[in-house]
């Protein structure tokens, strides 16, 4: 939310239109959008779903415009493969467009803070030796890689995105529920 309010005051712009104009337009993510005001006028978009402890049930998009910039973008896997492209290819777009610098992403991708390896991640990945955080990324190995990853949560619509940037491997699951599956499937691809 900080992030949102330094751009709003350092910009001159909204938070959603310094995005926009930024990361989505550059990249073409034609259908990301970063307010939910948008989405009765837009076609094929999934329904958010709570489960219940025996039952699935649809409910209302919430309205997040106010805390947008701590998880307001709402996107499709077509629009999310753009931006796994450009992260695993270090910000260049295409041959004469960045998004980003090559230094900008060593430092997104590089520990600022260290997260314990407790007794239950190791048994359940023995191979992790290290866990951080960077700039707006998870980092922690498997099996001699470092993978960056991070999730994603909106009332009924649970995500998450894997990068392995040595294998050329992004992952992106989108659900349209409120359970913990798109870890789990994300770590099983890798």
């Amino acid at each position: 939310l900080a992030a949102g309010e330094v751009i709003d005051k350092d910009s001159g712009s909204s938070w959603s239109d310094f995005i926009k104009s930024r990361i989505l337009q550059p990249l073409d993510m034609q259908r990301t959008v970063t307010s939910i005001t948008v989405l009765p006028t837009t076609e094929n978009v999934a329904t958010p779903h709570k489960s219940e402890l025996d039952s699935v049930h649809p409910i209302p998009w919430y309205n997040w415009d106010t805390m947008a910039a701590a998880g307001g973008i709402i996107s499709s896997s077509h629009d999310m493969a753009k931006w796994l492209r450009v992260q695993l290819d270090r910000g260049r777009i295409d041959d004469s467009n960045r998004l980003f610098s090559e230094s900008s992403s060593h430092l997104m991708w590089s520990p600022h803070t260290v997260i314990p390896v407790s007794a239950a991640a190791r048994q359940r990945i023995p191979s992790t030796h290290f866990r951080s955080y960077g700039l707006g990324w998870v980092l922690h190995d498997y099996k001699g890689r470092m993978v960056v990853s991070h999730g994603g949560g909106f009332d009924g619509m649970y995500s998450h995105v894997a990068l392995v940037p040595d294998e050329n491997l992004g992952i992106v699951v989108l659900t349209n529920s409120m359970t913990g599956i798109s870890t789990p499937i994300a770590n099983l691809i890798i």
